[in-house]
């Protein structure tokens, strides 16, 4: 839903905020994969796995692989999220970043990331997630970006939720997001959204006997084309 997921509670959710390890289920286990606007070798993909310790907290742990043989990223990452007082939650991850660039080779860092989510009330969930809040620097002195994000997602309906986020990466233009996801029954959900740059996305996602969860989505850009995806995940309820 064009990148709005800090306030959306899913199977995949903590990579986007590490606070939602404390209300996922038991444990859990995805596979995720995007195609560049169908650039040959030009993709991301990761895999990630949580286990939850008790009823307030638990621990996620992802790799992901994002660009191409030439240029990429490569991020390790283990995360814990636990349920506060109310209906507020927290999470931390600790991040290790590769990164490979045709000039410089390989450099590396250590990135710290923090979530937290609120319901301000019974329909309004807000959240931030910080990753990197202060820039820091590899063995071969390459900075890597600091990134801010705020977002807000409303209850239309039990069936209806619309999402906004504003996104900040170090000197570049605030971004905004917008995103809608309609569940029409209880195994299917039809996502829709766009960005402040003219980009847009749908998808699909549907639920099989309650431990399958199956996902595909499209991301448009008005100049550079379509970018698929794909993910499934498996979870014990």
């Amino acid at each position: 839903m064009s990148q709005t997921g800090i306030t959306n509670v899913n199977p995949y959710g903590f990579n986007n905020n590490p606070a939602h390890l404390a209300l996922l289920h038991k444990k859990g286990a995805d596979l995720q994969y995007r195609s560049y606007f169908l650039v040959d070798q030009l993709h991301y993909g990761s895999i990630s796995a949580y286990y939850k310790t008790s009823q307030k907290d638990g621990f996620g742990a992802s790799i992901q692989y994002d660009g191409s043989t030439d240029l990429n990223d490569l991020l390790i990452g283990f995360s814990y999220g636990r349920k506060l007082s109310g209906s507020s939650i927290v999470g931390l991850g600790l991040h290790y970043l590769n990164q490979h660039l045709p000039e410089h080779g390989n450099s590396w860092a250590v990135i710290p990331e923090i979530g937290i989510q609120s319901m301000l009330f019974s329909k309004l969930i807000i959240a931030t997630v910080i990753k990197n809040p202060i820039p820091m620097q590899s063995h071969k002195l390459k900075s890597f970006p600091s990134v801010f994000k705020v977002g807000l997602m409303y209850e239309i309906s039990p069936q209806l939720n619309i999402l906004t986020e504003a996104h900040k990466i170090n000197q570049f233009p605030i971004t905004g997001h917008f995103g809608l996801e309609y569940r029409p029954n209880h195994d299917l959900f039809i996502r829709a959204g766009f960005r402040n740059n003219g980009q847009y996305s749908f998808g699909l996602g549907y639920i099989l006997k309650n431990k399958i969860n199956l996902d595909a989505s499209m991301e448009v850009h008005p100049v550079l084309g379509i970018s698929p995806g794909i993910g499934i995940h498996f979870n014990s309820m």
